[in-house]
């Protein structure tokens, strides 16, 4: 698990066939010189939505497929504010 800092929120709606949930954000632990930009998958909106941009979260993901903006996409696996509540959640896989 690591630190990450939730730049953007995104999601995407088709009517009738699915959602798209997912978060841009950085390790909050990298110089800043050092940082790289992830994308992160979310599949339930309960989880999606308790999340707030600029904010810090202990954040667990695993990649699954490569991507053109991004060099990987991850899907959650867990996610904290190591505060008030620990979520465990799906990132939806094409």
């Amino acid at each position: 698990m690591s630190g990450m800092v939730i730049e953007e929120k995104y999601h995407h709606i088709e009517p009738g066939e699915y959602l798209e949930m997912w978060v841009i954000g950085y390790n909050a632990y990298e110089k800043k010189e050092n940082q790289k930009r992830y994308k992160i998958f979310i599949e339930e909106a309960m989880v999606y939505n308790l999340l707030e941009e600029g904010k810090q979260y202990a954040v667990a993901a695993t990649s699954f497929r490569e991507d053109k903006d991004f060099e990987y996409v991850y899907q959650l696996e867990q996610i904290s504010n190591q505060e008030d509540y620990q979520l465990v959640g799906n990132g939806r896989i094409k």
